[in-house]
């Protein structure tokens, strides 16, 4: 398809995502968990929000979050919200957490998968 051979050509920047995953119990029976990695090397494109845009402020529920980055992915991505991003390249490291993900669609198909990220701090 054309669609998804332009598509890929924009995304130039790779992330991996991150899935909280349990890992086993505590001493009072709890799960614990730890982030694992979902998928690894996958092509994506970063960009950020303007300061002063309105689509920065993510509303889930009565919570209010400012969402820093659109995060780009093909439209077979498989990634939600809460979700890890990291990235690393030579002596940069960063961890987002998608805080909105939602399907980019055109009037025929679905064609890329947008998330709405924020630095983990």
């Amino acid at each position: 398809m054309a669609t998804d051979t332009i598509l890929n050509a924009l995304l130039i920047h790779s992330c991996d995502i991150q899935r909280k995953s349990v890992t086993g119990v505590d001493g009072g029976g709890l799960p614990v968990t730890s982030w694992a990695n979902l998928a690894t090397s996958v092509s994506c494109r970063f960009e950020p929000l303007e300061l002063t845009s309105t689509s920065r402020e993510i509303h889930i529920g009565s919570q209010i979050m400012i969402a820093e980055y659109i995060v780009y992915f093909v439209s077979s991505q498989d990634i939600t919200e809460k979700d890890r991003l990291v990235v690393a390249s030579g002596d940069f490291a960063a961890t987002y957490s998608a805080e909105l993900v939602r399907k980019g669609t055109d009037d025929v198909d679905l064609h890329h998968i947008e998330a709405f990220v924020r630095t983990v701090r």
